[in-house]
């Protein structure tokens, strides 16, 4: 969490934001260690603002696969996704 909370930290706005793990409060599962969300990911989504967040390793329910939080489009993907 503090590793990636700093490192995020440092990063300047970007479009795209690509993450293995989802931010915390967006697609993690809070009751198993192993599917947390980072907290520096959200943050840097409220603070930064991309258009769209990219993430895995989680396993939302499917009508979470995308989401939103605050004005960004949050995508799970699992294997392949075209965006367009």
């Amino acid at each position: 969490q503090e590793e990636c909370s700093r490192d995020l930290s440092k990063l300047e706005p970007v479009d795209i934001l690509v993450a293995h793990a989802p931010g915390m409060g967006v697609n993690d599962d809070p009751s198993d260690p192993a599917h947390y969300g980072f907290e520096g990911i959200t943050n840097f989504i409220k603070n930064k603002k991309p258009l769209i967040f990219l993430h895995g390793h989680s396993y939302p329910p499917e009508e979470q696969y995308c989401s939103a939080l605050d004005k960004t489009l949050v995508i799970y993907v699992q294997g392949v996704e075209i965006i367009d």
